[in-house]
Formats: C-alpha cells, sequence, structure tokens
C-alpha cells in the first residue's frame, strides 16, 4: 500500500492511499482544509476495475491528525454503512462492508468522525476455553483454544439460527455419522509438514496466547498464537495467525 500528498486543489491539500481491494485496486482519495488541524469529515472514492465484488471490506487510511471513537460511512446516494475504526501497524484506519460492488464502478463515500462510543455488531468474549462469537446478540460461533488436539470453531450457526455443523465429536447427537473425529466444525490445518501431520490430529497444535481479541461494528476477531509439535512433545513451529468474523445483511455470516 503507498500513501502520499499530492497536489493543491482549491487550497486544498490531497491525500492519496493505492490499495489492494480483494484482486481490486481501488484509488482512495481524501482532502481537508489546508492548514487544518483536525480532520473531521473527508470524501474516498473507489474504483473497482476487476470483476464484481461482494461483501468486500473497503479500507481506507487516514491521516495522523484522526481523532475519533467512530465514524460512519455514506455513500452519494444516501446509504449509511456500518463502518469501524481500527489500528494498524501504528496507522488508524476505517473499514466498511460494502455488499456489492459492480466490475468498473467507481462510487464515492463520505466518511464523518464522531465522538459516539462505538456500538458493537459481533462481539467475542473470552472464557476458560473458547472465546463465544455473536452477532447482534445471536450465537454464531465459539472458538475453542484449550485441551483439544487442535482450535477450531464450532458450532457454525446461519443468520437464520440453523446449525450447519454436526455434533459429533463436540457435542454428539443421536443419529449423525461418527466417522473422521478429527472433522469438528472449522479449523485450519495442515497434514504433511515434513512429515508432521495437524490435519488428522496425530500432532497437536497447542494454543499459546491471545495476541489480541476484538469485537467491531463491521468485523470482530483474535489473533492466537500457537506451537505446531512433534510426537516426542517437542515444538516443531511457531504460528501467529488471524481469525476473523464478518456478518453481512445480504449475503450472509463470514469467518
Amino acid at each position: 500500500m503507498a500513501m502520499g500528498r499530492g497536489t493543491r486543489d482549491g487550497g486544498r491539500e490531497v491525500w492519496w492511499v493505492a490499495m489492494a481491494l480483494l484482486g481490486a485496486t481501488p484509488f482512495i482519495a481524501f482532502t481537508t482544509p489546508k492548514g487544518a488541524k483536525v480532520v473531521r469529515e473527508w470524501t474516498v472514492r473507489v474504483k473497482n476495475d476487476a470483476q464484481t465484488l461482494r461483501a468486500t471490506i473497503v479500507t481506507a487510511t487516514v491521516p495522523a491528525n484522526f481523532t475519533a471513537t467512530s465514524v460512519r460511512v455514506q455513500s452519494a446516494d444516501g446509504q449509511t454503512y456500518p463502518a469501524q475504526l481500527i489500528s494498524e501497524e501504528g496507522q488508524r484506519k476505517v473499514l466498511w462492508l460494502e455488499p456489492e460492488l459492480p466490475a468498473n464502478a467507481e462510487r464515492i463515500y463520505r466518511l464523518q468522525l464522531t465522538d459516539e462510543p462505538m456500538r458493537p455488531a459481533i462481539t467475542l468474549t473470552p472464557e476458560a476455553k473458547w472465546v463465544t462469537v455473536q452477532v447482534d446478540g445471536q450465537p454464531f460461533t465459539r472458538y475453542y483454544f484449550a485441551d483439544v488436539p487442535k482450535p477450531f470453531c464450532f458450532p457454525i450457526v446461519g443468520p437464520n439460527g440453523k446449525v450447519l455443523t454436526r455434533g459429533f465429536p463436540v457435542e454428539p447427537k443421536e443419529g449423525e455419522s461418527r466417522d473422521h473425529p478429527h472433522h469438528k466444525g472449522f479449523w485450519v490445518a495442515y497434514g504433511d509438514v515434513n512429515g508432521v501431520d495437524f490435519w488428522s490430529e496425530r500432532h497437536p497444535i497447542v494454543h499459546r496466547a491471545f495476541e489480541a481479541i476484538e469485537s467491531g461494528s463491521v468485523m470482530g476477531g483474535c489473533k492466537p498464537a500457537t506451537n505446531g509439535k512433534r510426537a516426542t512433545a517437542r515444538r516443531f513451529a511457531r504460528k501467529s495467525a488471524s481469525c476473523a468474523f464478518t456478518p453481512c445483511r445480504s449475503c450472509g455470516w463470514w469467518i
């Protein structure tokens, strides 16, 4: 991602950010009055040169004098988008969810800073052996991390309240299949890393700690740090990954 300050336009300083957006290359510009010390409102222009994008997270990096506790995002036609402030690599950013951005389309957004407290739509609550994930108070999933051979999300509950995963082996139910006990909801693992098998749980992935657990109005997530171990219990690999949860009102919930 690149960021810089360009030409002056009517006495205003024009900042620009070029970034990748799920394969697209949008151009984002936001302006501030000349000499202004605090940014409270600006516009962002996004151009999608790729195929039609759905459930797309749009991110804009903002100037250093950005100060607020929350932000509003509105398109030129008056549509309001859930938006969230985040800090990433020492920079403040705004992100919002665009349900659909057609190919070769350009869209203008107005971003307005507010001092209102953020109202998270997706909340993560850490407990002894898992992190509970909810969307507007409705169950989404639990991220299991303690006393398990590898971390996983279970159960997966859809926006309509229907459970999409079988219960076995976490919460077995009568009449369910009992094969593949290593299939527990949703997870990420590899079957052959220099002869070490994390997929079928012949070798464990052990949770060390959470580097972050965050709720948000657009996205919530956690950043677990884990150790992969050989059968001898010696550490084989260390991994730090992110698990993000995003509800989209028009296109489902995403992990």
